[in-house]
């Protein structure tokens, strides 16, 4: 196989509630609709109707068993019907995105305990301990944003702490550290 001969689109992997509340069948359907788009993702359906999804993903046989997960799919916003044909949502935005622009390295362990000694070896953010929750350290301005590994952009937190905050930026001030 030469798989720069191969067209490819790009997946996002991130669990969003809505993915999440998929069912087996929509999640599959999808991924499959994916793979038989064109460049404006794009499916049409011809004289077959809905039923030309099925066709056009290999399995004819199938609509009347797939037809509940399409459903989900429409009633998700993940595709649309529109002038014969069916549209993924944002198709073409997602495919011109661009990589990150940031590269992210390694905090070593020594930097790691320094941080965690100087923070008292809590969560800056709910003062739990190690002995309550497994500690972290985690960028106060985020990478994402410009942010470094420099000590005094670290901060120890727990991984409840940390999933929370995401990729907003907090001040060493809101932490209480000056």
């Amino acid at each position: 196989m030469r798989w720069e001969d191969e067209n490819y689109v790009k997946l996002y992997t991130r669990d969003t509630i809505y993915w999440i509340a998929l069912s087996y069948d929509a999640k599959s359907l999808f991924l499959q609709i994916l793979r038989k788009v064109d460049r404006r993702g794009e499916i049409a359906l011809g004289r077959c109707g809905l039923g030309g999804i099925a066709v056009a993903i290999g399995h004819p046989e199938a609509w009347p068993k797939l037809e509940p997960a399409f459903n989900e799919l429409l009633g998700g916003n993940f595709v649309v019907v529109r002038d014969g044909s069916v549209s993924v949502v944002d198709f073409q935005e997602s495919q011109r995105r661009k990589k990150k622009k940031y590269i992210r390295s390694g905090i070593g362990k020594r930097l790691r305990f320094r941080v965690m000694k100087r923070d008292g070896f809590r969560c800056v953010y709910c003062g739990t301990t190690p002995d309550l929750k497994s500690l972290l350290v985690d960028h106060v301005v985020p990478v994402a944003g410009g942010g470094g590994n420099e000590e005094s952009n670290l901060a120890t937190a727990c991984f409840d702490c940390n999933s929370g905050k995401a990729t907003s930026a907090i001040s060493p001030q809101d932490l209480g550290r000056h």
